[in-house]
């Protein structure tokens, strides 16, 4: 359907409208890319750094009670309130940092490596308390023998899923990372070939626009200009059903009344020319007659 079917203000609405839609799809689609990083970067404050924070301390409690366990060992005084405390305060607070990191875990991975963690945590506690009980009646080269041959080998262990609980976290926290790096090429990608189609779709509409107003004005102007240099010649271009359509014909009609009126003019100048020379005529034929018989007035008086 030819533009100029359309009304000026729907055309105005659709074209502007249309405008407005592309804005709107730029603006929603950077806002679901923010939304998008803002979601990676969340998970990465609220998940992952917290998970890598936790299992450090995990690891820091699990070194200073092994660090402990061989103070235990060496001092003279091991059975001594002051020593038993400190060693089941740092018991008590391995335990408590890794029952601290359960909330944390957001992944099946994730929750694998961590019940190693508490397994391996609960076995080393275990192997400690065994060697305090052997510290009652045991020397102290028998206890060193058994920190190396016992208790060291688990606390490695307990070392190791400590460090896999930590890989997982970092995998996951450059997972986000990556996700992030994708929603933001992506979202740079669709944004600036949104930016770009909308100015092409813009600049075609507001041609279009533009030029669907501005073409039919400047005819009109044209025909009316020449009927205003005594042009009668001239034709208004009647096309489209818009509002501009309705001026041409409102224009058409009133050159048609005014070729019309001057040709009733010229013909009631006509009949007014003839009306005149008949009258002329008669005139004419009048002064004849009178000097007719004037003369024959005379020519009776010079018989008498």
């Amino acid at each position: 359907m030819p533009i100029r079917n359309i009304g000026l203000n729907l055309r105005a609405f659709v074209s502007f409208g249309f405008i407005c839609l592309l804005l709107a799809g730029l603006g929603i689609n950077a806002l679901f890319k923010m939304e998008g990083l803002h979601q990676s970067a969340e998970r990465l404050q609220n998940d992952w750094l917290p998970s890598v924070r936790q299992a450090g301390r995990i690891n820091t409690a699990g070194l200073l009670y092994r660090l402990d366990a061989r103070r235990f060992v060496m001092d003279d005084d091991r059975r001594s309130s002051e020593s038993m405390n400190k060693l089941t305060g740092l018991k008590n607070s391995l335990l408590q940092e890794a029952d601290t990191y359960g909330p944390l875990v957001s992944s099946p991975e994730e929750e694998e490596a961590y019940r190693k963690v508490k397994a391996d945590a609960s076995a080393y506690i275990a192997k400690i308390d065994e060697l305090v009980e052997l510290s009652k009646n045991k020397s102290d080269s028998e206890l060193f023998a058994f920190i190396r041959d016992v208790t060291s080998p688990q606390a490695k262990a307990l070392q190791a899923s400590i460090e896999k609980l930590i890989e997982v976290n970092i995998k996951g926290a450059e997972q986000s990372g990556l996700v992030a790096n994708r929603n933001y090429q992506s979202g740079l990608t669709v944004t600036m070939t949104l930016i770009i189609l909308a100015i092409i779709i813009t600049l075609i509409v507001a041609t279009l626009f533009t030029r669907s107003i501005a073409k039919p004005v400047k005819a009109l102007l044209d025909s009316t200009r020449r009927l205003a240099e005594g042009d009668l010649r001239t034709t208004v271009e009647i096309n489209g059903a818009d509002e501009l359509t309705e001026l041409q014909k409102a224009s058409a009609a009133m050159l048609s009344n005014l070729k019309g009126t001057i040709q009733h003019i010229s013909d009631a100048s006509g009949l007014l020319a003839s009306a005149a020379e008949e009258m002329s005529s008669i005139t004419q034929d009048s002064t004849q007659g009178m000097q007719r018989q004037t003369q024959e007035t005379e020519q009776a008086a010079t018989a008498v």
